[in-house]
């Protein structure tokens, strides 16, 4: 009987239970696959937390030390300056900005250059100490004139003044001079 059981697992007489089996034999490939991919997620997962920890560390205090030089302070301040653009303009507003931004970036790189950067700052420096200067007459005009850097200075407040008045003009689409206002 003991060879006619050997018999019987080897080549069972039942289709059923020999399909059975070849199932059950896939089943077992498929939990050792199953096994053998969970210890390698497991050997990678302790491989990469030591990275990861030293990843987190150095992010935490990277983000730390932007925090104390104040970005995020900076930042949410400068999210709350674009709030009250997004509150203050239109769309129509935006558009126009954005066909004119190559003129204005012009603008400022020109405001930005150093040698008009360093007459703006003089010039803030005068108005801040103003009640230094000494009133000046008529006469006391005369006198300044006198001087190279005053008559310098006096040709290009003149030449910004033509400037002004000659993009004044373009604008208001007249090639006519204007009328003079006669001073009271």
């Amino acid at each position: 009987m003991e060879a006619n059981q050997t018999h019987h697992i080897d080549t069972p007489a039942d289709p059923h239970i020999a399909r059975l089996e070849a199932k059950i034999d896939a089943l077992t490939g498929h939990v050792g696959y199953l096994v053998e991919r969970q210890r390698w997620q497991a050997d990678l997962v302790d491989e990469m937390m030591p990275i990861l920890r030293l990843a987190m560390n150095v992010s935490a205090d990277h983000l730390h030390g932007m925090d104390q030089k104040g970005y995020f302070t900076f930042g949410r301040e400068a999210l709350q300056v674009v709030e009250r653009i997004v509150e203050s303009y239109s769309e129509e507003d935006v558009r126009a900005l954005g066909a004119h931004i190559v003129g204005i970036m012009d603008t400022v790189k020109n405001i930005t250059q150093p040698a008009i950067l360093q007459v703006a700052n003089e010039a803030t420096d005068v108005f801040q100490h103003a009640d230094d200067v000494e009133p000046m007459g008529m006469m006391g005009m005369m006198r300044a004139t006198r001087d190279d850097d005053t008559q310098k200075g006096m040709a290009i407040v003149f030449e910004v003044l033509r400037q002004i008045g000659r993009t004044a003009s373009a604008a208001g689409g007249s090639d006519q001079p204007r009328a003079r206002v006669e001073a009271r």
